[in-house]
């Protein structure tokens, strides 16, 4: 597929939006539309316009209205409940996580904090967590 530019006036923009949105269909998907229905009638009749008197734009074999809208509405009623199912899973998932860390809270408790390090000083404590990435390096010990 490849990109086509072009200018085109702001209100003709406007026009196309609006009927892209009536269809249901992105703007690029209908002027690629409005491009083949433009070629397959070979140019004729070509007026700048291609809506027949009752407003509808039409184009090789297709009449394109508004009639999607009961798929869209069963589309998007379907989305809705996905939405829910997911909303509810996630609340479950906040409820496991909330039981989770009471559970860790509560662990963490019970271990009792090793000697060495509670008869250490704060300035040695804050010297052990500054190189404790040294563990690797051999022949250099970290200070304890």
């Amino acid at each position: 597929m490849q990109r086509v530019y072009g200018l085109v006036d702001d209100e003709l923009v406007h026009r196309v939006d609006g009927d892209a949105s009536v269809m249901g269909v992105s703007r690029s998907k209908w002027l690629g539309l409005a491009i083949e229905a433009f070629l397959n009638r070979n140019g004729e009749g070509f007026t700048g316009d291609n809506r027949d008197q009752s407003g509808v734009i039409t184009g090789d074999n297709r009449v394109f209205t508004g009639d999607a809208s009961d798929d869209h509405n069963k589309e998007i009623a379907h989305l809705k409940e996905i939405i829910a199912i997911k909303d509810s899973e996630i609340q479950h998932l906040r409820y496991l996580t909330n039981d989770l860390r009471s559970l860790a809270d509560n662990m963490a408790t019970k271990i009792p904090t090793p000697p060495a390090l509670t008869q250490m000083t704060e300035e040695e404590r804050a010297e052990r967590r500054h190189h404790w990435w040294q563990f690797w390096r051999k022949g250099q010990a970290v200070s304890t």
